[in-house]
């Protein structure tokens, strides 16, 4: 046998293995999701498809960097049957970013992908490692992918940053290939080169540029590649002055048999993009007849300008703030942003939620005012001594937000971070407790050495209001909070407390510009003890020696909430570490992170629970024409200083170990055809050693199969696994008891093109066995009349286990121009 195939050929025989032994589990709702492999600090594009009667309201992607122990997350974009979000730069970390989707549903339901323990044994997408070397050469012009005029064309290449290992005077410059070191010059760390000063000529079109450093004994050190694209100054010149637009759209019509109900869909999308001069605009709306006045917008609409300096989005945007004011918040509204290096501003205002009105359920006629006044608080007054007791519907919500930093971040920035958020009381009638919030914060960074070194910090206070629906404090309630009228007084303290309530209602016309000022508000003192309102974060980050250490320490108050970032948890503080080792020229990766945190940070708990997390993980990239894989390690503990045996206390009660394996693996290969093939296992094993025994184990296999015909046919063959165990402790205590969840799912899908891709045909199986069983079939057609315009169109059939099978037919027109 050709030995190239043998390889190849044992890693199919054991995704074959592991397919034949798994059991799977497979959502009811999401489809697919796609997470590419994607190299350090770029941006990470994911895509999520759903089952067509999915009925998906809003789509929520959490994610953490390696060693964290909490998730981010980040509202994705919801398009029809897909939802899509890129991940930007500055997140996207190696050996691996660990992700969950969370999907919420038009009934009010919530689902998670993976199904099961999403948080505790979460997806993973890998992420390579840059070279480092790759840092250490600069080319400062032109750069990577610029147009530039043949007159005016000048290689600059900087070697400032360079090992003291590089021999800069070694250098060697390859222009198309060919050797122009002879006829560059050195000027101090940069070496220049100018095509324009010898004879050779250059076609114009794309140029491609390479670099090659030399260490001090003559050997190759390591090699840059660059390209960019040559025309003319009178062609640039004519470029920069033409009114250039682009637009492309889809409109989908799809009919839906599910369950007991028969439905028809309507959607359409326009995406336009432009550029005169410096100004870049365009726009993106998205229309469905789903929007409804009783649910959160389905329509997407947006407009942007950018003109570099400045940007303005209006419409449905995600803006950008530090993290513990707002982070994947979506805004309809107005968002600014002014950049200038020295000084810049961000801004947002405009809305989170629309309102939507709650339901009256009956009307009730209490015989006095005093059981009218032990009534429900979800009852409105009808008449007389009639309320009518209602479903809460939901206020509108304004927010607005304000940043001015200095500095440009490259080196240095400061940042000042106000955000107000608050309910619109007359937005609807039949409503509970509108709520206000408000936050105030700075951030600041301090990084050189091209950022191998640098200090990231933020601290932000927050106030909150449950509700503002009777307004703020009177006078008269200040001075009976003072105790102005007790009775018992002498002349001299009631001058005293007269003196008392003069100074709160000063404070309070002060305080009540920002927020209202009741009751309700808390905390009432956000810096007393523990801190209650404040949180706060600092992040050291180290890039030397082969090494990527980071340190950070962060506590945030027990009281502390942003509507702009609501599921930040509060109450916990905690110091983590990290170490992430390039070995092997960079082939391999060794990360080890260590996070110790606690709750209870004001003692306003019966217990303090204490969380530790180890992860260790090494990923190894071989070469060309090898596998790559991820293999990893985790113990994470918690306990609590809680006694069993206290009333209280014991419901406070933690003391368990979990055990974490995971691998990772990726080949792209050649065998007869191009294959891609991905293999992941997820291992967790979670030991409760309190009076509860809430013991779970959960074994989680997965993989897929992409081929690349010589023909025009691609497949893709893939399955997921799943098999869950949780005991729990029952009448009897020496015998736990143990529930299962078994699931198996196989998936096939096949694309053909024919006419020279004009048509192509797409076909999908999948199918769910074990405790959930369902099989979904699809079959479409795509055909482009013309290179503008193409219509697809598509069927799926799902056929269910104990209930009524479901059909969905549907028609996609697509145009572009």
């Amino acid at each position: 046998m050709n030995r190239s195939l043998r390889f190849p050929i044992a890693l199919l025989g054991l995704l074959i293995l592991v397919f034949v032994a798994a059991d799977a589990q497979i959502s009811q709702v999401v489809l697919r999701v796609s997470v590419p492999v994607v190299s350090q600090n770029q941006p990470l594009p994911v895509s999520v498809e759903f089952t067509p009667s999915g009925r998906v309201e809003r789509v929520l992607f959490k994610y953490r960097s390696f060693g964290e122990m909490e998730f981010s997350e980040q509202e994705m974009l919801l398009a029809g049957n897909s939802a899509t979000l890129t991940l930007s730069a500055q997140f996207v970390l190696p050996p691996y970013i660990e992700y969950y989707i969370h999907v919420e549903l038009a009934d009010g339901t919530t689902e998670t992908y993976p199904l099961r323990n999403a948080d505790t044994s979460p997806l993973k997408a890998t992420i390579r490692p840059v070279d480092p070397k790759s840092l250490e050469v600069r080319v400062l012009s032109p750069e990577q992918g610029e147009t530039v005029s043949a007159e005016d064309l000048v290689i600059a290449v900087s070697l400032f940053y360079a090992s003291d290992a590089v021999n800069r005077r070694g250098t060697k410059l390859y222009l198309n290939g060919v050797d122009v070191t002879s006829q560059a010059i050195f000027s101090d760390d940069v070496l220049l080169y100018s095509p324009a000063n010898f004879p050779r000529p250059l076609n114009l079109g794309v140029q491609f540029l390479r670099i090659q450093l030399y260490d001090t004994n003559g050997n190759l050190y390591h090699t840059v590649e660059s390209n960019f694209n040559l025309s003319t100054a009178t062609a640039l010149a004519a470029e920069e002055t033409r009114f250039r637009v682009g637009i492309d759209g889809t409109v989908e019509a799809r009919n839906e048999d599910v369950g007991a109900s028969k439905n028809t869909f309507l959607r359409g999308q326009l995406r336009a993009n432009g550029s005169f001069r410096s100004l870049a605009f365009g726009s993106s709306i998205f229309l469905t007849n789903e929007e409804k006045d009783y649910r959160q917008p389905q329509n997407r609409l947006l407009g942007y300008g950018d003109l570099g300096f400045f940007k303005i989005q209006v419409g449905d945007a995600f803006p950008k703030y530090p993290s513990y004011v707002m982070s994947g918040k979506r805004i309809r509204g107005v968002t600014a942003n002014l950049f200038l290096k020295f000084f810049n501003l961000d801004m947002s205002f405009g809305e989170t939620t629309r309102a939507i009105d709650g339901t009256v359920l009956r009307d009730t006629t209490y015989a006095d005012a005093s059981n009218a006044e032990a009534r429900p608080e979800n009852t409105v007054l009808k008449s007389g001594l009639t309320y009518s007791l209602f479903t809460p519907g939901i206020y509108s919500r304004s927010i607005i937000a304000v940043r001015p930093s200095f500095g440009s971040s490259e080196n240095f920035q400061l940042g000042f971070t106000y955000m107000k958020s608050k309910d619109d009381k007359g937005s609807i009638r039949y409503g509970v407790s509108p709520q206000e919030n408000m936050v105030v914060g700075s951030d600041i960074l301090v990084a050189f050495d091209n950022q191998r070194f640098r200090l990231d910090g933020q601290a932000s206070l927050s106030l909150t209001n449950k509700n503002i629906s009777k307004g703020s404090f009177t006078d008269a309630d200040y001075d009976l909070i003072a105790g102005k009228h007790d009775p018992t007084l002498t002349p001299a303290e009631r001058k005293d407390r007269q003196q008392q309530a003069d100074d709160i209602k000063k404070l309070a016309d002060v305080g009540g510009k920002f927020i209202t000022i009741n009751e309700y508000l808390f905390p009432l003192n956000p810096v007393g003890t523990g801190l209650p309102g404040l949180a706060y974060e600092g992040a050291l980050t180290l890039n030397y020696f082969n090494n990527f250490i980071r340190a950070q320490y962060y506590k945030r108050g027990a009281a502390y909430l942003s509507f702009g970032n609501e599921f930040l948890q509060a109450d916990i503080k905690g110091l983590a570490l990290s170490d992430r080792i390039r070995m092997f020229q960079n082939r391999a990766l060794l990360g080890i992170s260590y996070e110790q945190r606690e709750d209870n940070t004001g003692q306003t708990k019966p217990a303090t629970t204490n969380y530790d997390n180890l992860t260790t993980s090494l990923t190894v990239f071989p070469g060309l024409n090898l596998p790559s894989f991820t293999i990893g390690y985790g113990l994470l503990t918690r306990k609590s200083d809680a006694s069993p045996t206290d009333s209280l206390e014991k419901l406070f009660v933690a003391d368990d170990k979990t055990n974490r394996i995971s691998l990772q693996m990726n080949y792209d290969f050649q065998a007869g055809a191009r294959h891609s093939l991905s293999l992941g296992m997820s291992l967790s094993d979670k030991k409760d050693n309190t009076f509860n025994k809430r013991d779970q184990k959960y074994n989680s296999f997965s993989g897929s199969l992409t081929t690349v015909y010589s023909i025009p046919l691609q497949t893709t063959v893939s399955f997921s696994t799943d098999l869950t165990e949780s005991s729990q402790l029952s009448n009897l205590p020496t015998t736990p008891a143990v529930t299962e969840l078994k699931i198996t799912a196989i998936s096939l899908n096949a694309q053909y093109s024919l006419m020279d891709g004009k048509l192509r045909l797409v076909s999908l199986l999948s199918t769910a066995m074990g405790d959930f069983n369902r099989t979904l079939a699809q079959a479409a057609v795509d055909y482009t009349f013309t290179r503008n315009f193409g219509l697809v169109a598509q069927y799926d059939f799902i056929q269910n286990s104990g209930f009524k099978d479901d059909s969905i037919a549907s028609l996609i027109l697509r145009y572009n121009f």
